[in-house]
């Protein structure tokens, strides 16, 4: 009909057709989103991530502080205090044994010092409670420490799943001994490790940790073991990349010959201490107490018996121990992982695993340390296992 302005076959006319596509692209323009709004609300989303990743670490963190604010219960404390005490007094380091009347003409090696310091100073300035809180931030610190060394392509809440058990373990055996210490020098030595691969400068720090750690304590030599994987891993990806089927080496790994000069400082640092080879060897003294000496050792010292003792007295339903065998487990797994996902290992944390995974077989005393360097494991593993 005349007038209309559609055709017979129902299609808008030309002049019909303009306008409407005027209408249309109005109507686009008043709803399409900028792209400023685009970008603003991407940074709203990245911050509300961030703000709720860090709060669950917040809260896993102030879970492991409180669990380690707990009343004093191991009785070396009071010969440590004493002895740091003796030593504030001008009598010096001790060289013979203080404490045992049939033995006091006997040498003594007491690479604990410096703890003894610490804690003395601490003690005097706020008692036992002082030296509590001390305690749970320096091993809340570790775990922190530990907890950035591996595992950066996980999510917070997957990394907070694989921590809890190891968490469990440290805080189990948390008291206020040189221990405390050499679990947050062992984090650092996880973390320089594992960040050196990307900045070598950090590897020059490690001497440094080495010279303070050996004059605290006589577990010095777990940071050694960390260098001796590291550089065993090194060797063989830097010789046979290929051959063997490990994981590549980064390029911005350092040298073979930075890392010898490293280690070279490292050795040098583990005998300045007051007793100089007496006290680098002393660690071979302890590690036969729980190894070739442990038929006597493990039967008076509960400490020195190995975790299955424990499992044959008193059975499995015990939260410590069964935090310890699910770290282990979850730790095994994370390499079965790898081999699911069709990815390779890392020379480093074989070597790593295997190690700690044995001195917690030979005595209960190591599981903290043990599951520190586990949770490092699991995380770098199952971090791996889901890159693309």
């Amino acid at each position: 009909m005349k007038g209309d302005k559609r055709t017979r076959n129902g299609l808008d006319q030309p002049g019909e057709t303009s306008l409407n596509a005027k209408r249309s692209k109005r109507l686009l323009q008043r709803n399409a989103i900028s792209p400023s709004t685009t970008n603003a609300a991407l940074e709203a989303d990245h911050s509300a991530v961030v703000f709720w990743d860090r709060t669950l670490l917040a809260v896993l963190l102030l879970w492991t502080f409180l669990g380690l604010c707990v009343p004093l219960a191991d009785t070396d404390f009071w010969w440590h205090l004493k002895t740091g005490e003796w030593i504030l007094a001008g009598n010096g380091i001790p060289y013979v044994d203080l404490y045992t009347f049939t033995d006091s003409d006997k040498p003594w090696i007491d690479l604990h010092w410096g703890f003894q310091l610490l804690i003395t100073g601490l003690y005097h300035l706020g008692g036992v409670p002082l030296v509590t809180l001390a305690k749970g931030v320096i091993i809340t610190a570790a775990v922190a420490i530990g907890w950035h060394a591996g595992g950066s392509g996980l999510t917070t809440w997957k990394k907070a799943a694989i921590w809890i058990p190891p968490i469990i373990c440290i805080v189990g055996r948390g008291n206020e001994r040189p221990e405390m210490l050499s679990l947050l020098f062992l984090a650092l030595w996880l973390w320089i490790a594992r960040r050196s691969d990307q900045r070598p400068g950090l590897i020059w720090w490690l001497p440094l940790v080495t010279l303070v750690w050996v004059n605290c304590h006589a577990l010095f030599i777990l940071g050694l073991v960390v260098g001796v994987c590291y550089a065993v891993d090194a060797v063989v990806r830097t010789w046979w990349p290929r051959q063997l089927g490990w994981e590549p080496r980064p390029a911005a790994a350092p040298p073979l010959r930075t890392i010898w000069i490293a280690a070279g400082l490292i050795g040098l640092a583990c005998f300045l201490n007051p007793y100089f080879e007496e006290g680098a060897l002393f660690p071979w003294t302890l590690y036969r107490k729980f190894s070739v000496e442990k038929a006597f050792y493990s039967q008076n010292i509960g400490e020195f018996q190995p975790p299955i003792e424990f499992v044959r007295k008193f059975g499995i339903m015990n939260l410590y121990l069964i935090a310890e065998l699910l770290t282990w487990m979850v730790a095994a797994f994370s390499f079965v992982w790898l081999l699911l996902a069709k990815r390779r290992w890392s020379l480093f944390r074989v070597l790593m695993f295997a190690g700690y995974s044995h001195l917690a077989w030979q005595a209960s005393r190591n599981t903290n340390v043990f599951a520190l360097v586990a949770g490092f494991v699991a995380c770098e593993n199952f971090a791996a296992g889901s890159q693309l």
